[in-house]
């Protein structure tokens, strides 16, 4: 694990962790290839040098990033006001969205990520 991002696991919202964890994995596991690093005060994880995917803990939830919004844009209608500006996802449920959906549209957004960037 990079150093900063293991540091920012040890300052972690405790309530956010196990989600945080959870994340790392399914980025790894997406993208094996990936770079990891800490870039905009959280980690990051970048391909051929660009940041492609990572995640916050915030005040008012974890939010995952896939910086692409082409990919995060088909799946506007799946999580519903779980989106946050063009690539941000909050991690928490609400009467709207179950969490597995939520991390079910993680997985999908990871493999398209996956695909375009082998394409």
């Amino acid at each position: 694990m990079h150093a900063e991002v293991q540091n920012y696991f040890s300052r972690a919202n405790i309530n956010h962790l196990a989600d945080m964890v959870l994340l790392r994995k399914k980025i790894l596991a997406a993208l094996p290839f990936a770079e990891e690093g800490f870039q905009y005060g959280f980690p990051v994880y970048s391909l051929s040098g660009e940041p492609a995917a990572g995640f916050a803990s915030r005040e008012k939830g974890l939010m995952f990033y896939l910086m692409d919004p082409g990919i995060v844009a088909p799946y506007h209608e799946d999580l519903a006001t779980r989106i946050t500006g063009k690539t941000c996802i909050i991690l928490k449920e609400n009467s709207d969205t179950p969490k597995s959906i939520i991390l079910d549209c993680i997985d999908r957004m990871l493999a398209d990520v996956r695909t375009k960037h082998l394409s």
